[in-house]
């Protein structure tokens, strides 16, 4: 048997049949159909693996959530905790600073009031001495001292 066609006739000007070019159209309609349905199959396997990328992310984030929460809960408390721990600090510090301030005052004031009585004694002690000094130059110029005083001493 021979797999050559038919010669044509004048009649049909083909070699085909009708029937056959029915056929391979609709052979042709079928691979076009699969050529884009092979396109479209491409693209939504690149969609699908894009969207199960962003499933996997959001999955992650979404169970890193509850982890984050509680760590942010518990980083909150610890830095409340440190707060009022750091204040707490802070209060006792400035009452021993202001104890130590006042006391610093009290010494402080009290040796001013000591060196006030130590002049004060020590001025009362050398105005007596001077006094003293005048009686002594007093009674020694009435006792005939400053005669003497006068004539060897006093210039002529």
């Amino acid at each position: 048997m021979s797999t050559t066609p038919p010669l044509a006739t004048a009649r049909t000007a083909t070699p085909y049949s009708i029937n056959d070019l029915h056929d391979l159209n609709m052979v042709l309609n079928i691979h076009g159909s699969l050529v884009r349905l092979e396109e479209k199959v491409h693209v939504l396997e690149i969609t699908t693996k894009s969207n199960s990328e962003n499933i996997n992310t959001l999955t992650k984030t979404a169970y890193a959530i509850p982890y984050l929460e509680r760590e942010y809960a518990q980083t909150k408390k610890d830095l409340n905790d440190l707060g009022g721990r750091h204040n707490k600090e802070l209060h006792d510090l400035a009452l021993k600073l202001e104890k130590g301030l006042n006391e610093l005052g009290k010494r402080l004031g009290q040796d001013i009031t000591n060196l006030k009585d130590g002049d004060i004694s020590e001025l009362k002690g050398l105005a007596h001495t001077v006094r003293s000094v005048i009686a002594f130059l007093v009674a020694l110029a009435a006792g005939g001292g400053l005669v003497y005083v006068v004539q060897h001493f006093w210039p002529r």
